[in-house]
């Protein structure tokens, strides 16, 4: 028989209820075409982890994310010092389990991504290092979907909120990919996809593929196309606590949610959010209402983008043999928290003059916009909370399976049977007739999976057409109800075994406590049963301390020093308000800046030097999201000469002449390699030799020995500073060939060549 193919399409930050199949009022065609499949299932108790990079680190291991290296997101681990240096919190697909694509590589399948990553940034952590063929990947946790970068005033960069928060960082193969003026993501995505399928050689094509469709939609900042997005225009104008209500109704009238659900209240923190909708101020309103429409223009969009996939696959008919997955990453976002621990206090006076979130221009690509905890919790109901929390809100989303066709079915269905992201490696390799192997990989040490083929329950509801009867408890079809999953997060936990839920959700939404929860009859975790079944509350609380040290979770909040959630109860005041963002209505402001000579700066990981009228902003800092910039314009003409031997090195400072016979204009930088951000270029005038600059990691000693700007024989202008003892040794080639400077493995360099002349 031949393997099945597999595509896997995930959303990121979708809410349990954000489709057509699942309630929504978006329009989500294709999606729903897929639910109503004869053998279609849409799962709702299929659970993941409560935040994005760790639900990606299960899907690609079947094991629990605190063992694959991404115990919290990169982002928390990096400031919490009880996390940095743990194992299992390294940021990064770690060498402690092997990936689904390279296992299904090992057995003859060719393996494709393309979309959101946010397993390791570097080169060694890339997809193409654990088993893709081919793959076009978004690095980090988000970035802007239309690839906008603003251009820096003089003296002035990205707070560290938007090092992280903006900067499309994508990587195709090993090197670093440039993005098109047009660039969507959703759009982006999906046509690489279909490009690396109809790319295909004859070799290929013989065998069965796997694909992997992570979009980073509908993840803020919340930018969609503007005639999309005006598709839902006045349909949320009566705020989120309305279409809350709608959505119950609809879940109720197609059968996900039983009639007399009771459901999680929304949760409101602070001022703000404690105001009734009809008592905001009209210009708030608008604009939050607006937010919520691009927000539906961003699924809708997805949404159109999967369609092309689907239909690729229908035309080169491939698609009846393949198993495609439709699912979310995590429940709806909230507050922004991933980004709570990089926050600073410029955030909002960062988006005041480098965005515009006037009514007319959200959701454009220089508008930033999220749309806070309360039309996320509109998404989530009838479950508490979402994002970020080990709550159903954060960890229940939606799961659209459509099996291959010869897997028989009665029809298209809804089972409440309870599983977890961690099963999808083992039903794959299942279908595949691969084997995982078990404890050893190519000569080290793996984890064993921690989930379960979901293959026997697909078989078992072809016995049920034929009259036999399965699992008398639906919700244990797959799983039995001694099955033990833990979830943690932040600081936030919670442990499930049958019916029963642990849950601890700090403040300041939640008490700060452990709740019991009885899930069959409580869904929505109103009723905290710990009092009344203390020997049912203590059973659990064991079984917790035992997956924490299994996994080696640190802990919830209170558990250990500085926690992320729970000790720093709130996030920064500005965003705190869900509509702190509309505050902040002007349009970006470019000025160029104008240098003399090298000068230092208030922050210690910038150098700035000018040339004539030719900026170069050199960023040095591990951090491969800060970008170098090159603004304006590089004059023509001599360089300066080497300085004598034995001269004063100020005496040379100001060596460079400032000439103006002729302009080079120089595209904006969009990436920089880390450590050392180097521009070049090759105007003319100077016969293909080469302007550069560059730094060693201590770059902020360039100040004290304050080296002077001169021409080496090369013929390349450079700021060279040497290095220090310890430091790592930077190799570096010039030449009217083009080649980039390159360095030794030891500096962590990006080569690459960045600039372009106009």
């Amino acid at each position: 028989m031949t393997p099945p193919n597999f595509l896997v399409i995930v959303a990121d930050d979708l809410g349990f209820s954000d489709c057509g199949c699942f309630g929504s009022e978006i329009q989500t065609p294709n999606i729903d075409a897929l639910s109503r499949e004869h053998n279609a299932l849409r799962f709702t108790n299929f659970h993941v982890a409560a935040a994005c990079s760790p639900t990606r680190s299960m899907l690609m291991t079947g094991t629990d994310h605190h063992i694959a290296g991404l115990g919290e997101l990169a982002e928390f681990t990096r400031s919490s010092a009880a996390h940095q240096g743990q194992p299992g919190h390294e940021g990064y697909l770690n060498e402690r389990v092997v990936a689904l694509p390279e296992l299904l590589q090992d057995g003859g399948y060719h393996t494709m991504m393309a979309g959101k990553w946010h397993l390791g940034l570097k080169p060694q952590h890339y997809p193409v290092r654990r088993g893709f063929d081919k793959s076009f990947a978004l690095l980090p946790g988000c970035a802007n979907h239309y690839g906008y970068e603003p251009q820096y005033e003089e003296q002035d960069h990205a707070d560290r909120f938007f090092e992280t928060a903006t900067r499309a960082l994508h990587v195709e193969g090993s090197q670093i990919a440039e993005l098109p003026d047009n660039f969507y993501s959703s759009d982006a995505y999906a046509s690489k996809l279909i490009g690396y399928l109809s790319g295909r050689d004859e070799a290929e094509i013989k065998k069965p593929f796997f694909a992997y469709l992570p979009f980073s939609a509908p993840h803020w900042p919340l930018q969609a196309p503007k005639e999309v997005a005006d598709r839902y225009q006045g349909m949320y104008q009566n705020g989120p606590q309305a279409l809350k209500s709608e959505r119950i109704e609809r879940l109720k009238k197609l059968g996900l949610v039983d009639q007399d659900v009771v459901s999680h209240p929304i949760v409101r923190v602070g001022e703000q959010e404690s105001q009734e909708w009809e008592d905001l101020p009209e210009e708030t309103r608008q604009s939050s209402a607006r937010a919520m429409e691009v927000y539906a223009g961003m699924v809708d969009r997805m949404d159109w983008n999967i369609g092309r996939v689907v239909n690729h696959l229908r035309k080169t008919g491939e698609y009846d043999n393949t198993m495609i997955l439709f699912m979310s990453d995590n429940g709806a976002e909230g507050a922004s928290y991933e980004a709570q621990p990089i926050m600073g206090d410029k955030v909002a006076a960062h988006i005041a003059k480098y965005y515009d979130n006037s009514l007319e221009n959200i959701g454009r690509g220089d508008s930033f916009v999220w749309y806070g905890a309360l039309w996320a919790q509109a998404a989530t109901a009838p479950s508490r909370l979402f994002k970020m929390h080990s709550t159903e809100g954060g960890c229940r989303v939606p799961l659209v399976v459509k099996p291959p066709k010869r897997t028989e079915a009665s029809g298209s269905r809804i089972t409440k049977a309870y599983c977890t992201v961690m099963d999808i490696v083992p039903t794959f390799l299942e279908m595949a007739g691969l084997r995982h192997p078990g404890t050893h990989y190519r000569g080290r040490e793996i984890a064993s999976l921690r989930g379960k083929s979901w293959q026997p329950y697909l078989q078992s509801l072809h016995l049920e057409n034929e009259g036999k009867k399965r699992c008398k408890d639906e919700e244990f079809d797959i799983h039995d109800e001694t099955y033990v999953t833990g979830f943690e997060i932040a600081g936030s936990g919670a442990l499930r075994q049958g019916h029963w839920k642990l849950v601890f959700v700090p403040a300041p939404r939640g008490p700060q406590k452990w709740e019991l929860f009885h899930m069959k009859n409580d869904p929505g975790e109103t009723k905290n049963l710990c009092y009344a079944e203390p020997a049912k509350f203590a059973e659990l609380m064991r079984l917790w301390e035992e997956y924490k040290a299994e996994v080696g979770s640190i802990g919830v909040a209170g558990e250990f020093p500085e926690a992320v959630q729970g000790q720093r109860v709130s996030l920064d005041d500005e965003f705190a308000d869900p509509y702190s963002w509309i505050k902040f209505i002007g349009r970006p402001k470019l000025v160029p800046g104008h240098l003399s000579h090298i000068r230092p700066v208030m922050d210690p990981t910038v150098l700035v030097v000018t040339i004539g009228r030719l900026l170069i902003q050199i960023q040095a800092n591990y951090n491969p999201f800060i970008t170098a910039m090159a603004f304006w314009t590089l004059p023509s003409g001599l360089l300066a000469p080497a300085p004598p031997s034995g001269s004063s090195s100020s005496s040379q400072t100001n060596s460079v002449p400032s000439l103006s016979s002729r302009h080079i204009q120089l595209h904006p930088i969009r990436y920089a390699p880390r450590c050392s951000s180097i521009l070049a270029v090759s105007p003319e005038s100077l016969h293909g030799s080469y302007l550069s600059a560059k730094l060693p990691l201590h770059h902020q000693r360039i100040w004290c020995r304050n080296r002077p700007i001169f021409e080496n024989p090369g013929g390349a202008l450079s700021l060279d500073c040497p290095p220090l003892p310890g430091e790592p040794q930077f190799v570096h080639g010039h030449g009217a060939s083009g080649d980039w400077p390159r360095c030794d493995h030891r500096s962590r360099l990006w080569p690459r060549m960045i600039g372009a002349i106009a």
